[in-house]
């Protein structure tokens, strides 16, 4: 199979930050739509964040499991999990709270999250590139 992984990550990262600027759009300019945007955008966000766990338990059948990689590896799968449990409560919390007028302390808590979420995805994403740019996993050779 060829590695599909490293293609299917940028769909959740892609959809979470565009997530992230309707957030904050509606934030700033009190505007539903921006609101309803962001929804749709984490909920793509979120099942490539499923996406992204599949094709990554996948891939590490390829990665061996000795040697420095492998511990590089595991953090790298734990971290997806949790950033897809941020975002799936996030998504949860949006769609409970979606049809309600927020309080400003709610929206801000909801953004403050949502950047602790993509901090964690990012570092999740270093430990891929580390894997495989410094450490070779899953490179042809």
């Amino acid at each position: 199979m060829p590695p599909v992984h490293p293609l299917i990550v940028h769909i959740p990262i892609g959809s979470l930050l565009l997530a992230g600027i309707f957030f904050a759009l509606e934030f700033i300019f009190q505007k539903e739509y921006y609101r309803q945007a962001g929804f749709i955008a984490l909920l793509v966000g979120v099942l490539g964040i499923v996406g992204a766990i599949i094709s990554g338990n996948v891939a590490e059948e390829s990665v061996p499991h000795e040697g420095s990689v492998f511990p590089i590896l595991q953090n790298h799968a734990t971290l997806g999990w949790v950033t897809a449990w941020i975002f799936a409560i996030l998504a949860g919390w949006c769609y409970i709270r979606l049809p309600k007028a927020q309080p400003k302390i709610e929206k801000i808590a909801f953004l403050l999250v949502l950047i602790i979420g993509y901090c964690i995805m990012a570092y999740s994403a270093h430990l891929g590139g580390t894997m495989v740019y410094l450490e070779g996993a899953g490179v042809a050779k």
